[in-house]
């Protein structure tokens, strides 16, 4: 079961890594670009496991230098490449941001990326462009798959490939269908761990099995081609944020790929000459540095020019990936491939472990020290420190504010609606909508009224709609409008992160209709300012570079907040059956919005949500209006 090199899988892996690249770099250029991964999966199981195979039937398979082997393909490259981040971050990022950092950087080179990133990250942590080595969770995954799997295939001998065909399916179908119970009640885990991911590579596997004899037929071979690129197009164009991935969804690209490593490279076809072509190899063969280096050059980019975000940055930072990429394979992975035997697998694997012990010792000392806070200004470090806010109990999370992982009827939200026999107000909406409630409560409390809040993690308050990423939140409005129908308070407040779409705005005309058939009176808070960076980040570099912390414009993303706000202004205009009062307006002067409070603390803990002293804030201009 040998393996000969095939220039059509180096052009798979140029399709996976560019929709990976473009994805990342702006969703609208690939929607569901995302799936490249997958891709990757495939392609890694297909590749290690023939190996695997072909040894193990030759009696030469040997567990230990598989290890080897596999430590020499992915450390370097990958050591290389966290080094050089670990020194850009430790120059840029804020002491808090260092910490954070620093235990990612030794997840990431222990190959547990994916179980740091599981237990630590959430809807309220930073941005995904905020984490420099946040790509790095597929490498924990893949390299786990391959402690376990090389145990596994020393069964193939033993009890012959028929049967072990068979066990490989079974664990194949287990992983899929608990990937797919989890998407249901755990996304986090279905996305990261590798119970839930293994089908994945367990396909690659599969299809290794096929003997490596067996060549297709040419009028096969070209509909296993078209076929397996266009679900893999179909997949990465026709997916996006909102598609439950990955679940059954991640079989469309993942069969996509098996068939067209199946298809066996047919040169003939129009597919297999694409696929061999001289660009694609060239891409593909350079794909692991680029996967590698592509997500920290984005990140550092939005970092240092927040305008980056922008199309026009889009061709600036793939030229600068490819070129980093470019020279971590020739000065990385060509000169140890090329290199002599025995200081590949000696010295390559001596260096490999003092590098990884520098990073996780590195790391352990910048954890210990606190992100060595002694370097900041005092007032720079009071602004920092909302970047620690923990929102959980202001928000009373897991009772008024539901976590993703929640269903209704596993809260108890007794206690977030005020009781009968005075003036009453509720919120209803997702953490858009809870991050007002500290504010608001007070504020309320001065005109008579008693307010209380029925919100969920991502849930904007739309009778009917599913949201991919929050399997629970149909269930969540259907009983959060039950239960205000119900209790019939006098106003109901309606907010969210809105988005810029008609199906969106009719719904929420059917959760006002609702409401107003119980004669309750709704008022609409159309969308909060967003800002390109979390808050206080923007307000110390602003201190640094003595500029004025106090206000924005250019910090905004107006990707996020001109097509909603233009949209529910036309779409509530001369309405009466609810108010709809623009947050823009009454906070922003001009396009200029507070980052501060009169006391120097930052209104936002990230980009997008109040502090306490903001939820105040916006209470101060927002209640009057409201109760008016």
């Amino acid at each position: 079961m040998g393996l000969k090199y095939r220039a059509d899988i180096d052009g798979l892996r140029a399709i996976a890594v560019l929709g990976v690249l473009l994805y990342h770099l702006d969703p609208r250029l690939v929607p569901g670009g995302y799936v490249g991964v997958d891709v990757f999966f495939v392609i890694s199981g297909f590749l290690i496991s023939r190996i695997i195979y072909g040894e193990m039937e030759a009696g030469s398979f040997s567990i230990a230098r598989f290890y080897v082997r596999r430590a020499r393909r992915i450390l370097p490259a990958l050591l290389s490449v966290v080094l050089a981040t670990s020194v850009v971050a430790m120059l840029v990022l804020y002491p808090s941001e260092r910490v954070q950092y620093a235990q990612s950087a030794i997840a990431s080179i222990l190959f547990s990326a994916n179980f740091y990133f599981y237990a630590t990250l959430n809807y309220f942590s930073p941005a995904a462009d905020e984490i420099p080595l946040l790509h790095l969770w597929s490498l924990g995954i893949e390299e786990q798959f391959y402690i376990l799997f090389p145990l596994l295939a020393l069964l193939l001998t033993r009890i012959g490939r028929k049967l072990f065909t068979g066990l490989l399916a079974v664990l194949f179908l287990a992983s899929l269908l608990t990937c797919a119970w989890a998407l249901a009640v755990n996304p986090s885990g279905a996305f990261y761990l590798l119970p839930f991911r293994a089908f994945e590579l367990l396909t690659g596997a599969l299809i290794a099995l096929v003997p490596v004899a067996w060549t297709p037929a040419r009028r096969l071979a070209g509909f296993l081609s078209w076929v397996g690129l266009a679900a893999i197009v179909t997949a990465m164009y026709g997916f996006d944020k909102g598609t439950h991935f990955p679940g059954f969804a991640a079989l469309l690209p993942c069969a996509g790929a098996a068939m067209l490593i199946m298809a066996h490279g047919h040169g003939h076809g129009q597919v297999g000459r694409l696929l061999s072509s001289r660009g694609m190899v060239w891409v593909g063969k350079r794909s692991y540095s680029l996967y590698l280096v592509h997500w920290p050059v984005i990140v550092f980019a939005h970092r240092f020019w927040p305008d980056s975000v922008s199309m026009a940055w889009v061709p600036v930072l793939a030229a600068v990936s490819l070129l980093l990429a470019h020279l971590n394979f020739e000065l990385v992975e060509q000169k140890l491939r090329n290199a002599k035997p025995s200081w590949r697998n000696g010295k390559v694997l001596a260096t490999s472990a003092l590098s990884m012990l520098v990073v996780v010792s590195a790391g352990m000392v910048v954890v210990k020290e606190k992100g060595f806070p002694g370097s900041q200004d005092a007032h720079v470090a009071q602004v920092l420190a909302s970047l620690d806010y923990d929102p959980s109990v202001d928000y009373r999370s897991r009772t008024c504010f539901l976590d993703p992982d929640q269903s209704p009827d596993q809260a108890d939200v007794s206690g977030c609606i005020p009781g009968k026999g005075q003036r009453r107000a509720m919120l209803w909406g997702d953490s858009h909508a809870i991050h007002f409630l500290k504010g608001f409560q007070p504020a309320f409390a001065a005109k008579g009224y008693e307010i209380g809040a029925l919100t969920a993690s991502a849930c904007p308050p739309l009778v009917g709609v599913e949201i991919g990423e929050r399997p629970h939140c149909k269930a969540f409005n259907d009983f959060a409008l039950q239960r205000l129908v119900d209790e019939k308070p006098d106003v109901v407040i309606l907010s969210a992160l809105w988005y810029a779409d008609p199906a969106w705005m009719s719904a929420l005309d059917k959760s006002i209709a609702a409401l107003r058939a119980a004669d309750i009176r709704v008022v609409v808070l159309g969308i909060s300012p967003m800002f390109k960076q979390r808050v206080p980040l923007v307000v110390a570099d602003k201190m640094r570079a003595g500029a004025d912390p106090r206000y924005s414009s250019t910090d905004l993303d107006p990707n996020w907040i001109s097509g909603p706000e233009a949209m529910m202004k036309a779409h509530f205009k001369g309405r009466t059956d609810a108010t709809f009062i623009s947050v823009m307006d009454r906070a922003c002067v001009q396009g200029r919005c507070p980052l501060l409070d009169e006391h120097d603390h930052p209104l936002y803990y990230d980009i997008a949500h109040l502090t306490p002293e903001g939820s105040v804030q916006y209470a101060a201009l927002l209640v009057p209006v409201i109760l008016d």
